[in-house]
């Protein structure tokens, strides 16, 4: 039994049986979990909590304009389990919650997208961006240079899914020019 998302590697593994099954939990209590990461990332990107953190590095005090919940969009790559529950638990705080997946999903009050085409027409329209996505041969460097160009120049990533998902040197081109404000990496 699984009790993580991430089987990538115990399905490549060559020491087991045949005959032995492998079961992932869908949940085993994950869900509230990804929930609360994502909420921080987003409110570390609401709150602007990195600016604030570089003024104190910088021993400056300047306030920042307040964002609300309304105003901040957030987007969703992966709407499974773990991601659809993200998806809805954030926009019953509040928040404008788009999602994508490869295939069609519908999921009440959340703007569903899919295939390339709407990983295309999402990320544009993203400020804080979560990833929950697993690590298959399909999402192995989705987030390369050319899709992470799409994303607004303030936006934020925070990634729950497999570190595979993320071309690492694409992202720190991005971050060491400044078009990205911040990553936060679970998985890398």
């Amino acid at each position: 039994f699984a009790m993580g998302a991430g089987v990538d590697k115990l399905l490549r593994r060559t020491d087991l049986a045949p005959h032995v099954r492998i079961v992932r939990l869908t949940d085993a209590g994950m869900a509230q979990q990804m929930t609360e990461y994502c909420l921080y990332g987003v409110l570390h990107y609401q709150r602007q909590m990195d600016r604030y953190a570089r003024q104190q590095r910088e021993r400056q005090w300047n306030p920042l304009d307040t964002r609300l919940a309304r105003d901040v969009r957030v987007g969703i790559l992966g709407l499974g389990e773990l991601g659809g529950k993200v998806a809805q638990d954030l926009a019953r705080l509040g928040y404008r919650v788009a999602g994508w997946s490869r295939r069609p999903r519908d999921i009440a009050s959340i703007r569903c997208l899919h295939g390339d085409a709407g990983l295309r027409e999402l990320l544009p329209e993203t400020d804080a961006l979560f990833c929950v996505l697993p690590s298959t041969p399909e999402t192995r460097h989705l987030l390369d240079a050319e899709l992470l160009a799409l994303l607004p120049a303030d936006a934020a990533l925070i990634n729950a899914g497999r570190g595979s998902l993320i071309d690492e040197m694409a992202l720190l081109a991005r971050l060491d020019a400044g078009l990205l404000r911040f990553a936060l990496l679970d998985v890398f």
